[in-house]
């Protein structure tokens, strides 16, 4: 009997082997898309857009980096009908307009047309009308890690403004100068939080940062409250959660407004507050 079952075990294998076929999987062909980013602010000095073209996933591109487009005709709109065209910086590698030459309003609607070869792409934003300011702003260094990192935390509050949808992002840079005119920003925290629930109220953040800087008597830093319109803040919202450092965090569909295209296009309103901290 125990012999039956070894026979008919042998005969199950090669019955599933003989049932194996290779088999030729049709990947669905994904065409190349164009990739437009851009974020106004009346507080910047330039418009600055940014146009590459995707490399769909199954082509198995050599080089992650995305082709950069020189060659797009692109157009500003406001929604009173002013209009103006923004030229390619070569230098840069990005389209680049002086504010000087074509101011942003707080509280208007900018539409980008972006066309190229066979793509053309449009998005819109409007521009928040209120540049909500820093209340109160503080930092304090906690002492060093087990690591060796320098440990720094840091508050901030401000008034939400009343009667309004409102979207902030709170980032903080440290300025450490070699000199005078060679003066370095590292990003060092980020956030991003709405008014949900806190219409009209006070709003606070509460920050951890690390540097691995050698000790120095005083650290130079720049608190920024930005306030932004919906497609900046989940933009980036979901950007910095796809590139951030929790291993178990989960990637996010990447949002986009740009019709035609992806990328998207959004606005800001920036303040600052500096913070010096002593040893």
């Amino acid at each position: 009997m125990k012999n039956l079952y070894i026979i008919l075990s042998l005969c199950l294998s090669f019955s599933l082997m003989a049932c194996e076929k290779e088999a030729t999987i049709e990947l669905p062909e994904a065409k190349p898309k164009a990739v437009v980013l851009s974020f106004l602010c009346p507080e910047e000095e330039f418009i600055t857009v940014s146009v590459t073209v995707s490399k769909p996933l199954y082509n198995q591109p050599k080089s992650l980096e995305f082709p950069i487009v020189p060659n797009a005709i692109i157009t500003i709109t406001d929604n009173l009908g002013n209009d103006t065209v923004i030229p390619y910086h070569p230098t840069r590698l990005e389209y680049q307009l002086a504010q000087a030459n074509y101011p942003l309003f707080p509280g208007r609607t900018y539409t980008l047309k972006v066309k190229f070869d066979n793509f053309e792409v449009s998005g819109s934003t409007t521009i928040p009308a209120t540049r909500v300011p820093i209340k109160v702003a503080k930092g304090d260094m906690q002492g060093v890690d087990q690591f060796g990192q320098l440990q720094f935390a840091f508050s901030t509050k401000w008034d939400d403004a009343k009667g309004e949808k409102n979207y902030y992002r709170i980032a903080i840079d440290e300025k450490f100068g070699f000199s005078p005119w060679d003066t370095n920003y590292t990003l060092m925290s980020d956030q991003f939080q709405s008014d949900d629930y806190h219409d009209g109220k006070e709003m606070f953040s509460r920050s951890e940062a690390y540097d691995y800087g050698e000790m120095q008597n005083e650290y130079y830093f720049d608190i920024y409250l930005l306030t932004t319109d919906y497609n900046y803040y989940e933009f980036n919202r979901r950007r910095v959660n796809y590139f951030g450092d929790d291993p178990f965090s989960e990637p996010l569909p990447m949002y986009s407004n740009m019709a035609g295209g992806l990328g998207v296009i959004g606005s800001f309103r920036r303040t600052s507050f500096p913070i010096t901290i002593k040893k």
